[in-house]
Order: structure tokens, then sequence, then C-alpha cells
């Protein structure tokens, strides 16, 4: 019966033929073609009738094939060839089950093999064939493929205060590469980045760039994002790093292209809303309107993101959705003929895609609402799964890759989950015709106080189920649960479409009516000043939003798994209350007994595990005791305030830890501690230690801003010195070396803690930046046979002298933390015996690191970039 059902579902075979309303040319497709075609579904058939997305899902399941299994071109051709000619036989035969599944594994087949091509295929003369991991200076010609848009610096601030240097951002299509005396064609795309604001080049142009040129690199720790699959996706392997804007020299300005043209348009745009609009709030809507989310500070940014409303940033439907709703408006009014209003509602869509890039929301959402101006003009029902499978379609057709990102995963999602619970949306009414007629001669003031009342219940409800529908793969992906975003998302519904209708409005009138221009420029500051005023209101909540872990990946696999099957399988929903009960029994199974099983597994942990994290020029280690207790020495990295805390974090969340028992701080440089402020935003930390020392500098700018940013998060300080011991745990000994009280120092690198950890027969060596005087009293002061790891000091440096001091502490392994290309020589100067006896790893080239010693004493050494955990 269910193979019967799939069968008539896919093949659609049905006694009446739906025409295609006006197009008379539809009458020329066999029935099965007008059927598989026609995105809604006659009448008769009900909302069951959805055809494309068992297509869809066929597809979908041959590019994840193919993202994971390491299959070539000619096997993906040869079994398409082989599953088409079994259809054939199969449909010849009348056997129609069969058919089915061989129609379902020739798409799945056929999406795998367009995968392939675009994810896997590098042209002879790629570009990525002349880079390297470690960057190198080269000389290309090329051109501009997207416009340059400024960047707004995740770091706006450094932590004395000073101003980040402004960066543009851009990718670049090369078509030469210098190599040595001549110009050598290349071709491939590159993601550019300029130090300072470039300005006067658009899409189009055609320029030459000098700058340092490589690889993208996979990441470093586990947890962390992933540039290089992100970057791939969009058929990019390389970036480039400008130092100033004299390194790129125009050629050619831009022709008059299909791209070139709305680069040229784009920006345009985007000066009229910074004329128009307030400063303080021109980065907002250049990103709502543009979709130019590099314009926006990284506190604004965060705001969104963990009140839930992150997705009003980038260009959603929601954004295509509203200013499409004024087309359909005008075209209502009666002042233009209705055919003439939903034609130029699509023909909108259309251009809107065009200008932001064909970006694989806006697709979907002009799909969608193209669909429905068809519908509505030959008066069919508007959405269904179908729909949204055909916009899924076009958006693999257009790039495959689309369908692991998460914007766009996110994006359906949303769609889907309204279409299968709009069912729990309308608040449940009576069909007794008594009750209406008493509902009807109800005075006024209670219709409109009935009719708010639903509106509002609706508005709940659609902001709950996409919230449900949402929340594992959010809290999976970013690691964050924000039910304040259930109220707060119905509540800047409003300012939201005031500022994309009046935005809009600057963008067609800045140019050539500016007084229009101007009042809508102040409408939309102030929608934009309200809606930000209920995001740091929702911001302020407390238990607002949570930092966690997340659903485990076989959990989440489950998850959407069976969502998907109920999506396919019964497309009209299911009740709500069984579809609650299922989404509580999930939880359960999904996040709190796994949160237990973790409790009881830390608790009984037997192990010391020492993990140094790949943060660039920076450190941070991070041990988990014996008996579940974590201990985080440093968090910090050169130049950014938040790349260590992004890098820490990844590994906290992958080790399912989410409360740190210590904190300490080796000395008061910012690349040793300017990640914690964020890390005690996520994380629970009982107590920070740092040296007296450095706590005798807490009056200076970069140390009070640490100790403010405890201080705002509850946290206890407590300062140690040379001689004592710190005790976690029975079986382990932290003995603090350095820095002793009395000694005098030239240096804050002077004032590093340096700790001795040992644990069944085993030791180990922290030793941060430790240099000069200190560095000769740790030689004499502490006797060095057996050092298991090592940290080299001073990320290398020559001036902590790191060969003489593998020479001394003879670790049998000895890690360097500093990023990729820097100081990388260290111990290659060692005598032969001493070098083969010391394994030395560095975290920029092989990643994070981690040591774990067992009870027994026994250890294992492993490095993320060579074989991942």
């Amino acid at each position: 019966m269910m193979s019967g059902w799939l069968f008539k579902t896919i093949t659609l075979r049905h006694n009446r033929v739906h025409q295609f309303g006006r197009f008379p040319f539809a009458n020329r497709f066999s029935g099965m073609a007008r059927q598989s075609l026609s995105i809604d579904f006659p009448e008769e058939q009900g909302t069951r009738y959805q055809p494309l997305v068992f297509v869809a899902l066929a597809m979908a399941t041959g590019v994840v094939a193919d993202r994971l299994l390491p299959l070539s071109i000619p096997f993906w051709t040869i079994a398409l060839v082989i599953s088409a000619g079994l259809w054939s036989y199969s449909f010849r035969r009348r056997n129609s089950f069969f058919s089915l599944l061989t129609s379902l594994l020739a798409i799945a087949c056929l999406g795998a093999g367009w995968h392939n091509v675009n994810w896997h295929r590098i042209p002879v003369n790629d570009i990525y064939r002349y880079g390297e991991l470690v960057a190198r200076p080269v000389f290309l010609h090329g051109t501009i493929e997207t416009n340059p848009n400024w960047v707004v610096q995740g770091d706006p601030k450094d932590v004395l205060g000073n101003a980040s240097e402004t960066r543009t951002r851009f990718t670049y299509s090369a078509n030469a590469i210098r190599n040595g005396g001549e110009l050598v064609p290349v071709s491939g795309r590159i993601e550019v980045f300029v130090n300072g604001e470039l300005h006067g080049f658009v899409a189009g142009d055609r320029v030459s760039i000098a700058g340092n040129f490589s690889r993208i690199n996979s990441p470093g720790n586990p947890g962390s994002f992933d540039f290089r699959n992100h970057f791939r996706g969009q058929g990019i392997d390389c970036w480039m790093s400008v130092t100033n804007v004299e390194a790129i020299t125009l050629l050619n300005e831009s022709k008059s292209t299909f791209y070139s043209t709305g680069g040229r348009l784009k920006a345009n745009l985007n000066g009229l809303i910074w004329q128009y609009v307030s400063p303080q709030q021109a980065g907002l809507a250049s990103a709502m309107l543009l979709g130019n989310r590099d314009q926006l500070d990284f506190e604004g940014h965060e705001q969104f993101m963990v009140t839930g409303t992150v997705h009003l940033l980038s260009i959603s439907g929601l954004h295509v959705a509203i200013l499409a709703g004024m087309f359909l408006a005008l075209g209502r009014t009666g002042l233009v003929p209705r055919g003439i209003g939903l034609l130029a509602t699509a023909a909108f869509v259309v251009g809107y895609a065009w200008l932001v890039e064909f970006r694989p929301p806006v697709v979907r959402a002009g799909i969608l609402i193209c669909l429905y101006c068809y519908c509505k003009w030959v008066g069919r029902e508007s959405f269904s799964f179908n729909s949204l499978a055909f916009a899924a379609l076009i958006v693999m057709v257009q790039n495959p890759s689309e369908l692991f990102s998460s914007g766009t995963q996110l994006s359906f999602l949303a769609v889907g989950s309204l279409i299968f619970g709009r069912q729990w949306m309308v608040w449940p009414t009576s069909d007794d015709p008594i009750d209406v007629l008493i509902a009807r001669s109800r005075p006024w003031y209670i219709k409109f106080a009935a009719s708010f009342g639903r509106s509002i219940f609706t508005s709940l409800m659609v902001s709950t189920v996409i919230w449900a529908f949402a929340f594992p793969l959010v809290a999976a992906r970013f690691h964050l649960a924000s039910p304040i975003g259930l109220i707060v998302n119905p509540l800047v519904l409003l300012p939201v479409t005031v500022a994309l209708v009046s935005g809009f409005m600057v963008l067609i009138f800045g140019g050539w009516l500016p007084p229009v221009a101007i009042l809508a420029g102040k409408i939309c500051d102030l929608s934009l000043g309200f809606l930000t005023s209920i995001i740091e209101m929702g911001e302020s909540v407390p238990w607002g939003y949570v930092w966690t872990f997340g659903p485990t990946p076989g959990a989440l696999l489950i998850f959407y798994t069976v969502l998907i099957g109920l999506f396919a399988l019964r497309p009209d929903g299911i009740p709500l209350k069984p579809a609650a009960a299922l989404f509580l029994v999930w939880l359960v199974a999904a996040c709190w007994i796994p949160s237990l099983i973790d409790q009881y597994q830390d608790r009984h942990r037997t192990t010391l595990i020492c993990t140094m994290v790949d943060v660039g020029h920076g450190n941070c280690v991070l041990l988990e005791l014996p008996g579940g207790k974590n201990i985080l020495y440093d968090c910090g990295s050169i130049g950014s305030l938040r790349n260590a805390a992004r890098n820490a974090s990844g590994v906290f969340w992958n080790r399912r830890i989410k409360r740190l028992d210590a904190v300490i701080i080796s000395h008061a440089d910012s690349d040793h501690f300017n990640g914690l402020p964020e890390i005690s935003r996520k994380f629970a930390i009982d107590r920070i230690i740092v040296s007296n020392k450095m706590l005798a500098r807490q009056n200076r700018t970069d140390v009070a801003w640490l100790l403010r940013a405890f201080d705002e998060n509850a946290i206890v300080s407590e300062s140690v010195s040379a001689g004592d011991e710190l005790v976690f745990h029975n079986d382990v000994t932290m003995q603090v070396i350095g820095p002793a009280d009395n000694m005098e120092t030239k240096s804050d690198n002077e004032e590093s803690i340096v700790l001795v950890i040992q644990f069944a027969g085993r030791r180990i060596l922290l030793t941060a930046d430790i240099e000069g005087t200190p560095l000769d009293a740790l030689f004499e002061s502490v006797n060095p046979s057996a050092f298991d790891l090592a940290m080299v000091p001073h990320h290398g440096s020559v001036n902590s002298r790191p060969d003489e001091f593998l020479e001394w502490a003879r670790p049998g392994l000895a890690v360097v933390s500093c990023r990729r290309s820097v100081n990388e020589g260290v111990g290659k100067n060692l005598p032969a015996d001493k070098a083969a006896a010391t394994q030395v790893l560095h975290t920029g080239r092989d990643g994070a690191v981690r040591f774990t010693i067992d009870v027994d004493g026994s250890t294992t050494v492993e490095s993320f970039r060579h074989n991942p955990w």
C-alpha cells in the first residue's frame, strides 16, 4: 500500500490532467511532465500531492553522499547510466515500485556528480596550484568580482582603547600570475583582505594586486569554524592579504556587464544609506537592505545573535517578503491592474536578487514569491512543500555546496516549519452557527480585543514553531539557546517593517528627490533605534539566553531525519500535542540525559589531559584533571580580542566543558589574556589566579580592563608567587616556580608564572613568556630530568633561547605556541641524539596538541591537523 502511494505521489499517474492556466504551451507536455512542473496540486489531491519533495530529497542525498564519500565523476556517471537503464527497464515492465526507486537513484547520482564537479574539480591552471599554506608574496592580474566592502573590525578597539585599522574585503578572479619575469595565465577565485579603506573600485574592474598569498588552511582546533570548507563552497580555495591600498592598481575600468552594473549600483545605493541614515544606524541599515554585514560592528552583531534575531542582519525571506509586500499592496489599491501589480512584484524580487548577488536565502524567497504571484494570477493555492522543494532544487543547481550552509539550512527550515505547523498557529474557533451569531453581535471593542488577541497568539506561535524547529541546529552550530527570541521576534516585526520600507524609499529617492530621502532616512533611523532598544532589552533579561555545547551529532541527525520524514510523508502536519510531546522527549534524550552522563564521566575521569590550543601568536592551555576539574592557563592572541576566545571555546564545546574551576593568567601581556573576558561571558569560572607582580599592576590600563571584566561577572581573583602550590586533586601536584616576589624584573615577560605539574610519575612544564634573569634562575632551580611535556618559552622567540631551553629541559615533547611560519625552526639546531629524543610540535603548523597521561603513567600525543579528534 505504501509503495503504491509513493509511486502515485512521485509519478503522478492521475485521471485528471491539470492545465497551466493561461499558458497554452504547457499543453504540449505529456501528462506526467505537466504534473511534475506544476508546483502546487489539484484540489482533490490535497496537500499530499508533493512530487518535488522527493525529487529534492533524492538530489540532496546525492550531494551529501559525494561530500562524504571520496568517489569520482566517472563513478557517478556510470551509476547514473545504470540507474537510468534500470528505470527504463522497470518502466516498460510496469514495475511501479522499482521504477520509483531507480528514478530517485538516478536523480541522486545526478546531484552527486554535479556536486563533484563543483567541489572536487580543480582546473590545471587554477591559482590554487600556485599557493602554499605559508603565505608568500605574489603579483596578480585579474578582475574584481564583488564590490569591495570596508569591514568594521570585529575588535573595534584593543585593550588599551586604541582604534583598530579598517579593512576592505572583496572576491577577486585571477587571470595571470607573475612567475619570474613573465605573466602566466591562471584561473580561480581569491578572497582579498586589504588594510585600509579601498575607494574608487567596483565589481568588474580589472586590477593588478601585490600581496601575500596562501591557501586557506584547515581549522587548527576541534570545534573551530572551518573557513576552508566555507570558502571552498563558494569556489574559493585561497586568500590574499594586502598591506595597503596602494598595492592595488587599476588596469581597466569595468565594462557594462550583468554583474559589474549590479556592483556599481549597489555601491551607489550603499553610499545613499550612509548619506541619509545616521552613522549609528547606517551599518545596520546597510546589512538589512543590501546584505553588507561587514559594516556592522561586533557588539551589534553579538546582541542580535544572543537574542535569536541574527537573521535580521542578513537579507532573508522576511526582508524580501516585506519589500515585495509593498508592490503587492500597490496592486490592491486599484491604482494599477492586479496582473500588473503581480508582475511588478515578481520583477522586483528578481532584480533584488540580482542586486544582492543571488544569495541563497534571497533566491529561495524570490522563487517562492514568484510562484505566489503566478498562483494568484491563475487562481491556484500558493505555498506548499512542493514549491519549497522547487526552490531547494534551484539553489542546489546554482551551488550544491549551499546545502551545507547553516544560513541556507535555517532559511528553508523556517519556511518548512511554518507550512508544516500552520494548523497550530490559528486560534481555535467554533463553527457552530449560534456561536458565530453571538460573536457577531458583540460590541466593537470586544471584537477588536478578540482580533488583537488572535494576532498576538499567531505571532507567538509563529515565533515558537520556528524557534523549536531551529533550536537543535542553532544549539549545535552556534552553541546558543535563546528563549528570549520567542518574545523579541514578534516585537521587532513592526520596526523591522518600517525600517525596510523607509530604507527602500531612501534607495529609490536618494538620487533624485532629496527631501523625500531625508524624511525616509529619519524614519528609518528612528525605527532602527527602536529596534536596537528592543534588542538591548532582550539581551539584558536574566536567562534570556544560555551558552551550551548543544546536542550530539547523532541526536541532531535523528531529530532532522524524523522531521524531514514528517515533512515528506505528512505534509498536512500532525496535531500540536503529539508534536510537542515528541519534541520534549527528544530534549530529554538528547540534552538532559547526555549532560548527566558527561557529569558522571567527568567525576570518574582518571586521566590528565593537557591541550595546547592553536590561537595563533598567543597562548592557551587547557588542563583536564582527574576527578573532573578543568584549569585554563592563559587565553589570548596578538592582534585580536576574540580570536583566542573563539578557538578556546571550540575546544571547550568539543570536550563538553561548561565550567572552569580556575583560570591562571601567567603575566600581563595581552596576547595571554585578551580572550578571557569573552570566555567569562560564555563559561562559568570559579576563580582567577594571577601573580602578585601582576596584581600590583592593577592600575595599568590593560590590567584594569581585564579585572573589570572579571568583576562584572562576579569572579573572585587571588594571587600566587614562587613556592606556592595549587591543589585541585590529591594525585596532581601543581607547583608555582616563578615569579619570586623579591626578584627584580625588567618586563612583563620576566614575571611569567611558571608551573610544574606532576601526575602518575610524569611532569609537565608551562613557561609562558619567561626570559632574562628568571629564565636563568629556572635553569638553576628546577631538576629538568624527565620533563615529558614542555612549553617552549615566549612562542619560540630567540629572546628565550629555545635551543638552550630544550637542551636543559630534555622534554619528550616540546610545543611552540605561535602562528604558522613563525619560529618553526625551533629544535632543528639540537645535536642529533637530543633532537631524536625530543618531538617538537608547532600549534600554527600542527594545530592543537593534546597530551594525555593515563593513571598508569602511559602517555599519548595527538596533533589536530594530523590526527583530528
